[in-house]
């Protein structure tokens, strides 16, 4: 990933926000669980297509692959609602998990995609079986968790693409495929009642120096759940001005092609927006952290000083603007100018000797509680050069509204128009 994405997402992260990735995987990924998967996503007819296999295949693994990343901390939980227990590894912090109150109505979710096979080659529900680093703790009607949280071993971004190896009406083996060889699987499916379940999982018998990854769009690189019907060719992603260039008349593009071209905006809009929110300059990977403003004191009356009393938030060296005009210039390279920036980004800029600094150091924005990520939920059309979606935020208990559009630029480039943030 370039820069800006890269520095889009940090902002998101800082302020909490990693699954405002829309989706994340299953979607499968951005901060969501497996559990969002429906059983009626995996159902096929009776003698299946390529096409129904290698849909069933990509939903199948998505569970899969939440169901593995359990043991490194992929689990939707509520970090505010934490429990201190003395455990044989001494005492540990279980965070509550959102949608399940049991191990058993967890492994009950698992049971509508996998066989029993499965649990029996690994099963992480089971006392006896969990990791050091997978925990499960249960108290007054409640299920908790504890884990590790190291999202680098996480499957999904190894995911480069499915192949179906055999199939019949009851039965059909697909590889998953990987970036190198080792990351590939070969997934045994069987039907139970209607449905198709993973049965067998391993790993696939395939001579390095003979494998070739298949290549990845923009944007299947940005998303794990990318529509099969999305045509992907129709655009790409400018990774360096952090926006969505069409590479064909939008006007002949559907629905699905047009709402997945709106996904990464609003991925974006959401992080650069967090960071602004809670008083972080957005783009921190253009700043050096060597060069801080001489005079930099705490002094944006907007949060109160005792936050900060003991390393108050410093201004640093922007390396890529010298001054606030220039970085509202680059500002507006993803965001559309028919709309004002917001004011709390000038004071998150200083300039000082000729050269621009910018604020390292916020507040804790606080979220509400339970928020579990947003997905585009439909194209609602165009008034001139807008484009009109509504964006759903997921929240424990309840879903929002909201309504997000895409400015076609002059130059055929979709930029941010406007956008709300979830709270």
């Amino acid at each position: 990933m370039k820069k800006f994405i890269l520095t889009a997402v940090a902002a998101a992260m800082l302020c909490g926000l990693c699954s405002c990735g829309q989706d994340a995987a299953s979607e499968s990924t951005e901060q969501t669980s497996a559990a969002t998967t429906t059983e009626a996503e995996v159902t096929t007819e009776a003698v299946p297509t390529n096409e129904e296999l290698i849909a069933a295949a990509k939903k199948l693994f998505a569970v899969y692959s939440d169901y593995i990343d359990m043991q490194c901390g992929k689990l939707l939980t509520d970090e505010d609602s934490v429990i201190t227990v003395d455990t044989e590894f001494g005492e540990l912090e279980f965070e509550r998990v959102l949608r399940y109150d049991s191990v058993e109505d967890l492994r009950a979710h698992f049971r509508e995609y996998f066989t029993e096979n499965v649990f029996e080659d690994i099963d992480l529900l089971d006392e006896e079986d969990r990791y050091e680093s997978l925990l499960f703790h249960e108290q007054d009607g409640k299920l908790y968790y504890h884990s590790s949280r190291d999202e680098s071993w996480y499957g999904d971004g190894f995911f480069d693409g499915y192949t179906i190896l055999s199939a019949d009406e009851s039965h059909f083996t697909f590889r998953r495929l990987g970036e190198f060889s080792s990351q590939c699987a070969d997934v045994s499916c069987v039907k139970e009642d209607g449905k198709w379940k993973i049965d067998h999982v391993e790993e696939a018998d395939i001579d390095e120096e003979d494998y070739e990854a298949p290549t990845r769009s923009d944007f299947e690189e940005f998303f794990d759940d990318i529509p099969d019907d999305a045509d992907l060719t129709a655009m790409h992603i400018d990774y360096d001005n952090a926006n969505v260039v069409f590479d064909k008349p939008v006007d002949e593009l559907s629905d699905v092609t047009l709402m997945t071209a709106a996904k990464p905006l609003h991925y974006i809009a959401c992080g650069v927006g967090y960071a602004i929110d809670a008083g972080w300059y957005p783009w921190v990977a253009y700043m050096d952290y060597d060069t801080r403003l001489p005079e930099s004191e705490y002094n944006v009356s907007d949060y109160p000083k005792s936050i900060y009393e003991d390393d108050p938030p410093g201004f640093y060296l922007i390396t890529n603007v010298n001054t606030k005009e220039e970085a509202i210039a680059e500002y507006y390279k993803t965001f559309s100018d028919k709309y004002p920036y917001p004011e709390k980004l000038d004071r998150l800029m200083k300039e000082y000797d000729g050269r621009l600094y910018g604020k390292n150091g916020g507040i804790e924005r606080s979220e509400a509680e339970g928020y579990e990520g947003s997905e585009m939920i439909s194209f609602d059309g165009r008034d001139g050069d807008e484009f009109r979606f509504t964006v759903r935020d997921h929240y424990d208990g309840h879903d929002e509204d909201r309504e997000f559009t895409a400015v076609m630029g002059d130059d055929g480039v979709w930029r941010i128009g406007k956008y709300t943030l979830p709270y």
